[in-house]
């Protein structure tokens, strides 16, 4: 399994999830990111309904193909009534009935050959209303290809129905595993429009109390009206935003409780993050687990295998087959006649030895739809490998930005501060301030969004090795 990560420092406190308490109504949801999961799974019926439809569909298909080699038995019934005269005397009525009783059951045998065995029983009357013809008849018939390509294609039935049920089960995870991303993605917006909202709102505090202070020096003649102009403009500016940025959380939380398959009108309120959970394995271990999980590859695996043996059956059409037949019947006339017995065995082999060169077209065409499927099997390994590695560097990439811009954080904050003091003091004009509270502004979206960016790629990741349910369920 996976090793411990040796970076130091790798589990990083996210600031930016850090935000206040949100409004509570009365019919508020509050949500953690497994438990939105585990509502979508189970609830979201618009996403899941085909993909359950399709199982469904594999696994009557594979128990169809099974109930065919079961035993079966029917009852067939006929009644009539006859009318035979001419036209100088009436006509004589009689009544006919027959009855026959059928079973047959055919089945695999251990050598992969189809062996099927049956009776029938039939009643009728004679033409003396008082005796009854019967007969009993038992047979049983052993059909063997002499070839590997034709026991398996003796097989392929079978064979056929057991793979499109484990392909319908792989295209079904690989569904939920979709929905697990997608709701991943909604989370984490929320996330980000609750952050935006937050922003905004202390950036508006902000030029608010910057107005404070140009009033008091506009009062003071220590600036002129402009000054002030521009500040309220910003504060104009920032309301704007924040009436946008909570248009955005709105449709954000109802386009979220849609995908979970929940009242959309109900009020969301996501439970805090405080910390970014590391990878725990190499770029390395990610490319081998991938190649061993992703269920494309293993979707991919089961066709290649009915490709090459496709060859195989392909080549058995002028191969030689065995066939071994028996049957026994009895047959008599009311109780007083004898019994009459019959019974016959046979054998033959079919040799096909000319076919106008038919079963080495079918063959060469068979080896060129398994090379292509090896070519192809190729690729999809290596756009694997590739979008491992790639949403693996971006989570090192993610990292160093979260780092760096934390740095930069403490600078903007102090820079903010310091312009602010100035302003008191009246040694630095609005435009200072308004540049510097711009600054830190940019800092914390740059932060929010790496961070947010790194929790999304991770999620990435997992999926791209096959281990998103493992990790998030």
């Amino acid at each position: 399994m996976f090793s411990e990560n040796k970076r130091p420092g790798i589990i990083i406190v996210l600031i930016f999830l850090l935000w206040g308490s949100w409004v509570r109504a009365e019919d508020v949801i509050e949500l953690g990111l497994k438990e939105s999961i585990e509502i979508a799974l189970e609830k979201n019926e618009t996403i899941l309904k085909e993909a359950r439809h399709s199982l469904e569909s594999a696994r009557l298909g594979l128990v169809s193909t099974h109930k065919g080699y079961k035993p079966r038995s029917s009852l067939d019934i006929t009644a009539g009534r006859n009318g035979v005269g001419t036209s100088s005397s009436s006509s004589a009525i009689q009544n006919s009935y027959s009855g026959s009783l059928l079973f047959d059951w055919s089945m695999l045998t251990f050598t992969k050959g189809l062996f099927s065995v049956g009776s029938s029983y039939n009643l009728s009357p004679t033409h003396n209303a008082d005796d009854f013809a019967n007969n009993l008849s038992i047979f049983c018939n052993l059909r063997q290809p002499l070839s590997s390509g034709g026991r398996l294609q003796q097989t392929a039935g079978v064979r056929n129905s057991e793979d499109r049920f484990k392909i319908a089960e792989m295209q079904y995870k690989d569904v939920l595993q979709n929905l697990i991303l997608e709701v991943i993605y909604g989370y984490y917006e929320i996330v980000r429009t609750e952050l935006s909202v937050e922003e905004v709102k202390e950036e508006l505090e902000r030029t608010k109390k910057l107005i404070r202070w140009t009033e008091t020096r506009l009062k003071t003649g220590q600036i002129a009206r402009v000054e002030k102009m521009k500040v309220e403009v910003q504060q104009a500016y920032a309301e704007d935003s924040l009436t946008q940025a909570i248009d955005v959380r709105r449709e954000a939380r109802r386009s979220f409780l849609r995908l979970l398959g929940l009242n959309k009108e109900k009020e969301v309120v996501l439970k805090k993050t405080t910390e970014i959970s590391p990878i725990g394995f190499s770029k390395d271990e990610g490319v081998k687990t991938a190649l061993e999980n992703r269920l494309e590859i293993k979707m991919a695996e089961i066709n290649l295998e009915l490709v090459r043996l496709n060859i195989s059956m392909a080549s058995s059409e002028n191969k030689p087959v065995l066939n071994l037949k028996g049957s026994c019947d009895w047959n008599g006339i009311g109780e007083s006649q004898e019994t009459e017995r019959n019974w016959s065995v046979s054998g033959s082999v079919n040799l096909p030895f000319f076919d106008s060169g038919l079963t080495a077209v079918k063959v060469k065409e068979a080896r060129l739809s398994y090379q292509r499927a090896k070519e192809e099997m190729k690729e999809l390994k290596e756009d694997i490998v590739e979008e491992v590695e790639r949403v693996y560097e971006q989570i090192e990439n993610d990292l160093k930005r979260i780092d760096s811009l934390s740095k930069n954080l403490k600078i903007a904050e102090d820079a903010l501060r310091i312009n602010q003091k100035k302003y008191e003091m009246g040694m630095a004009s609005v435009r200072d301030v308004l540049e510097a509270q711009r600054d830190l502004s940019g800092m914390k979206r740059a932060i929010q969004g790496a961070g947010i960016s790194y929790v999304l790629d991770r999620a990435r990741l997992f999926k791209a090795i096959g281990k998103l349910e493992d990790e998030y369920i």
